[in-house]
């Protein structure tokens, strides 16, 4: 399989029933985002972001999202 990017900082994901995606980040923060396709891309939409269970303007934490929709362009073994 190909080494996804953002996937060595990621410890766990949880899909919620709205169609949501929660990334563990190093054990100390989560993000909530909103994966749609749109023109054949991945994109990813902020909901939430909580550091220490602090929570962060999403505005603080979209570079990371960006970073989760970049990896997410990168299908494994192949796939389109």
């Amino acid at each position: 399989m190909q080494q996804q990017p953002f996937g060595s900082l990621v410890s766990e994901v949880r899909a919620g029933n709205d169609g949501t995606l929660t990334f563990a980040v190093g054990g100390l923060a989560d993000l909530v985002v909103a994966p749609s396709v749109s023109g054949g891309t991945v994109q990813v939409n902020t909901r939430s972001a909580q550091v220490l269970g602090i929570g962060l303007p999403t505005e603080l934490v979209d570079g990371v999202a960006q970073t989760i929709a970049t990896s997410l362009q990168t299908y494994p073994l192949g796939m389109t």
